[in-house]
């Protein structure tokens, strides 16, 4: 509130603005007639048509703002006096006029600076195609291994979830785990490491692994000496690739992933620690009988 607002609601006694102590302070005192004020304009070049009697102070700060030149400043410019006369009043920050012209001008260029970047961005048009996506099998003598991860929140409780199945669209095995409190990229990577354990135990040679997370196969990608956040999990999945078998790591989209995606938000509901589930779960041969049907889902990409 404005000197004369708190004074008209007895919070004051006095209404004289606190930087000039020539006038009462009005908002419209505060952006258009303070002789400091008056001065800012004066520095940015603004004072033509700032104290124009001919229009009231509604109309004249709507005219200001939609100036196709000048309006940015006015309107940073409007923003800093505004803000100098509230760190005067309750912190006793006194910034010189110069010093705030200065200030204003700079701030005025960098969202003119990313205006521009933005619209270069938006004028880079890219072309989307609708496709039909749905679970492919993996060629004969593979199997595939889809993994995903889910937090709920707000307490980020997190879980993660996979199956490998074979050429004919056959559950080889499917876990669910519940990690307790962690991000969910780490949730993915865990589910990761959790479907190639499950692989390698079982004696496969040949293995597809899926995620519908790019950040998550960037991660581990890039290796343990790229990656300290997540050193533990990017060693041990260089440990597993390394071994005598094949893997292919690759990038799926969520609506090729929907049983692994329902295994995850499974391990919600199971204490924490790692959890094999048996095909037969009424949940999960759905979305098996899904996928192996060749059920698909329009998105545009």
């Amino acid at each position: 509130m404005t000197n004369c607002e708190r004074k008209r609601r007895k919070l004051t006694s006095v209404d004289t603005c606190e930087l000039c102590k020539l006038a009462p302070e009005t908002t419209e005192h505060i952006l258009r007639h303070c002789p400091h004020t008056q001065q800012v304009w004066r520095i940015l070049n603004l004072s033509d048509n700032v104290l124009n009697v001919g229009l009231c102070f509604a109309d004249w700060l709507a005219a200001k703002l939609k100036d196709a030149d000048s309006g940015l400043l006015f309107g940073v410019a409007a923003w800093y006096l505004w803000k100098r006369r509230n760190e005067y009043i309750f912190q006793q920050k006194q910034t010189n006029d110069q010093v705030l012209g200065q200030r204003i001008r700079s701030w005025a260029n960098t969202i003119k600076q990313a205006q521009e970047n933005d619209k270069q961005v938006h004028q880079t048009t890219t072309t989307k195609t609708l496709r039909q996506l749905h679970w492919t099998p993996p060629p004969t003598g593979w199997v595939c291994v889809n993994t995903d991860g889910s937090v709920r929140q707000p307490e980020s409780k997190a879980a993660a979830g996979g199956l490998i199945r074979d050429e004919l669209g056959r559950c080889r095995g499917a876990f669910t785990a519940n990690l307790g409190v962690c991000t969910i990229t780490r949730a993915e990577l865990v589910g990761a490491i959790h479907g190639l354990k499950m692989a390698w135990d079982q004696g496969h040679k040949k293995v597809q692994l899926l995620l519908d997370s790019i950040t998550a196969i960037r991660i581990l990608s890039a290796g343990e000496k790229q990656n300290q956040r997540y050193y533990n999990i990017t060693r041990q999945f260089q440990e597993l690739i390394n071994r005598n078998w094949e893997v292919q790591v690759s990038h799926t989209y969520r609506e090729c992933n929907r049983a692994a995606d329902f295994l995850a938000n499974k391990g919600h509901e199971v204490s924490v620690g790692n959890h094999i589930v048996s095909s037969s779960d009424s949940g999960l041969s759905f979305w098996i009988l899904y996928d192996s049907m060749g059920i698909a889902q329009d998105r545009l990409i």
